[in-house]
């Protein structure tokens, strides 16, 4: 499974990954890091409606979400014209603590390319999930 961070700062699902995890209109995904995890991201899908989460949203066949803030927040250099990809792999582990399905996403690295995550962030200047996902909504609903 893949998603790709587009230019455009959305979030997109390849059509095969919207189908093995079961996309639709009506899902929502907590999106955010944990350095005790191995992983790049972490999305929790949940089904109840929740005001820190992003909804999927399509239009046609292609389903995605409207992470722009986010990772503006996370210094994801989406804009410099290359899309960013992440394989994606469902972890069961976690789930029940989480509070829905979750997905662990592990950037693709370019051999000789530069990554597209800025090098002036580092962890320490990272803010944590909760941070994220508050600014991110706020950003969001002020762009809306």
């Amino acid at each position: 499974m893949k998603v790709t961070i587009q230019k455009s700062g959305k979030l997109g699902f390849s059509g095969d990954t919207a189908k093995a995890m079961d996309l639709d209109t009506n899902t929502s995904f907590l999106i955010g890091k944990d350095d005790s995890i191995n992983a790049d991201l972490i999305m929790v899908k949940i089904k109840e409606p929740n005001p820190d989460a992003f909804q999927v949203k399509k239009s046609g066949n292609y389903f995605f979400l409207d992470t722009t803030a986010l990772f503006d927040l996370l210094r994801y250099n989406y804009k410099s014209g290359s899309n960013i990809f992440f394989d994606v792999v469902r972890d069961t582990n976690y789930d029940k603590e989480a509070g829905g399905e979750v997905y662990l996403l592990t950037q693709r690295r370019s051999k000789g390319r530069k990554s597209a995550k800025s090098d002036a962030a580092t962890k320490s200047d990272e803010p944590n999930l909760l941070t994220l996902i508050e600014e991110a909504e706020k950003q969001s609903s002020q762009s809306s």
